[in-house]
């Protein structure tokens, strides 16, 4: 068995990391959602109020909150509504960014500081598990794909749930693979604790609550007899798992409608409240009016649900916006209402860099036609496990099709599923190629700590050299994938290098993608602008009108400025925007 401690090394590597995400947190602006996400985790402390975006689960925002509540801030708790469909997070978010413009970077950016340790357990996790199956230097591969991908880097600098979960996603199932290999009661209660802060984390871990029994009953399935009392301790041990898992999602939610009865709840969502959904405007589903509840006349309406009510009304609320389709979606130049169920995959080819893609090849060459690669049906098993429920759930969620770091929480199980291509030759047979094996991998793995260092600390804008790099990504994927408001700090320092220029400046506060004069109906005015590309691009921006002009200067890979001398008449642009191509 090999050392599963971090060495002084992997510290010192996971100190860098550190590092280049403090940077990150502070050279970024806040980005969407993330805005709303630190106002809404203080008033869950100050107030222990949680429906202030109560749609996912409050983890993150907790954390994120924390440290900022030693600093000096305004809060208004009298704007923190107790209703999870009111707009109580934006209202919440105005009001705090207003009254705390001076030192709103300070915050943000402590805030950050607080999320940053669920990046090194995630690296901590990697490492030890690729350690455990592949040896030391798969630890090492898995531990510096962690640390360099650009991915990881763009996200686990943020106040949002998707890094967090990622982080404890993969610490939940390699728990629950030691307690598979040693089913003893210590390790269930690790496991336990490990799975209750995943699902607070992200809801759709909720997966892991039906994956780990198959997982069980898998592995002890080449067992033609086993002791009953074997039997009944695991399962025993199986059921602690979930005990301490639920009790610990109730007890920050305070027990707040904890085992309220189902039929009793009130869902906006139709596969939920079976009422079906009418059609808006365009064909798309429109909201429903109305609650209901589809379990009033099943018998399962009278099962207690052992989970806090908010966090069932977050999930029915994340069903509500994948069911609306509020937003189109893009994908390598063309727009589509209902998303692409391969979106994930597609976007892998351009988000990972070549390096990943040539490791990954090479693991799975080297799994299929060597043996000593194979680290055993169940070890494979509990591995990639994870990584298909959650890609099956994006898929059946794929009418959102905008955001590539959904797929995060896969990330750390490829990592060390493609660390076995470092793995220490067993043979003289081996011995022969091992130096071309590890010639190759060394250079793959240099080739993507170059390549991602090469767009920091943009790595939010990173796309790889196949596509031309982050200033063609615009061509494959928009969105968050690319701009999430968080050049702002960098369009300020663009502005104070040229003080000659008109200051730009928004008349909406909550407009994140344009700086500049407020467009009037089916006129651009003349001026100064800073468009973010994700604008330049959407079928029914009014800023659309500018893609054909040459902009002044690019701000990082996500902002160009325009000038525009005269004003610009766009309802022509408008009416050829409803293609289906970009310009």
């Amino acid at each position: 068995m090999y050392e599963r401690r971090l060495p002084g090394w992997g510290w010192l590597l996971l100190s860098a990391h550190v590092f280049l995400l403090i940077y990150i947190a502070w050279a970024h602006s806040p980005v969407l959602n993330e805005e709303e996400y630190l106002p809404a985790g203080i008033s869950h402390w100050k107030t222990g109020i949680f429906e202030p975006s109560c749609r996912n689960p409050p983890l993150s925002r907790l954390v994120g909150a924390l440290p900022v509540l030693l600093l000096r801030h305004t809060f208004r708790p009298e704007t923190v509504i107790p209703d999870p469909d009111s707009n109580s997070a934006m209202f919440l978010m105005s009001e705090f960014l207003t009254d705390n413009q001076k030192q709103l970077r300070w915050l943000y950016f402590v805030g950050r500081l607080g999320c940053i340790p669920f990046s090194i357990l995630g690296g901590v996790i990697c490492y030890r598990w690729a350690t455990e199956l592949f040896g030391r230097s798969g630890g090492v591969v898995a531990l510096l794909l962690w640390c360099v991908s650009p991915e990881i880097l763009a996200n686990n600098a943020l106040i949002m749930p998707d890094n967090v979960a990622a982080s404890l996603g993969v610490w939940a199932a390699y728990r629950f693979r030691h307690w598979l290999r040693e089913p003893r009661w210590p390790n269930s209660l690790w496991a336990g604790v490990a799975l209750g802060w995943t699902l607070l984390a992200k809801a759709p871990w909720m997966v892991l609550l039906f994956l780990f029994p198959v997982l069980w009953l898998l592995s002890r399935s080449y067992r033609v007899v086993r002791p009953v009392n074997a039997f009944i301790r695991e399962f025993g041990q199986l059921s602690l798992i979930y005990i301490v898992a639920f009790l610990l999602i109730n007890a920050t939610y305070g027990f707040d409608g904890s085992f309220l009865i189902l039929g009793k709840y009130p869902f906006r969502s139709s596969i939920l409240s079976g009422i079906p959904r009418p059609k808006g405007e365009e064909g798309r589903p429109a909201p429903i009016s109305g609650l209901g509840n589809r379990f009033v006349d099943w018998h399962l309406g009278w099962v207690p649900v052992p989970l806090p009510k908010l966090y069932v009304l977050g999930m029915d609320l994340q069903a509500v916006a994948v069911e609306r389709r509020a937003e189109k979606n893009y994908l390598f130049g063309r727009w589509n209402e209902n998303g692409w169920w391969y979106y994930y995959f597609a976007a892998a080819l351009v988000k990972f860099p070549l390096g990943i893609w040539g490791l990954s090849a090479l693991a799975i060459l080297a799994a299929i036609f060597t043996r000593s690669f194979r680290c055993g049906w169940k070890e494979e098993l509990w591995l990639l496990a994870p990584v298909l429920v959650w890609m099956l759930f994006l898929i059946g969620t794929s009418t959102i099709s905008r955001h590539f770091r959904y797929a995060l929480p896969v990330l750390p199980f490829l990592f060390i599923a493609i660390s076995r291509v470092a793995r220490p030759p067993v043979n003289k047979s081996e011995n022969i190629l091992g130096g071309l094996r590890m010639g190759i991998t060394m250079s793959l793995l240099s080739a993507t700590i170059v390549s991602s260092l090469a767009v920091y600390p943009h790595s939010m804008s990173y796309f790889n050299e196949a596509v031309g790099g982050p200033n063609n990504g615009y061509k494959y994927l928009l969105g968050s994938n690319l701009d999430r408001g968080q050049d702002r700090y960098y369009l300020q320092r663009w502005q104070r290098a040229h003080p000659g220029l008109p200051d730009l400046q928004s008349s909406d506060p909550y407009l994140r993608n344009a700086l500049g004069p407020t467009p009037r109906k089916n006129i651009l005015p003349a001026g100064w602008y800073a468009v973010s590309v994700n604008s330049l691009l959407e079928p029914e921006s009014p800023y659309r009108v500018l893609w054909g002009m040459q902009p002044v200067a690019r701000v990082a890979y996500t902002t160009w400025i325009y000038y525009v001398p005269q004003d610009i008449r766009i309802d022509s642009v408008l009416d050829e925007s409803q293609s289906t191509t970009a310009p």
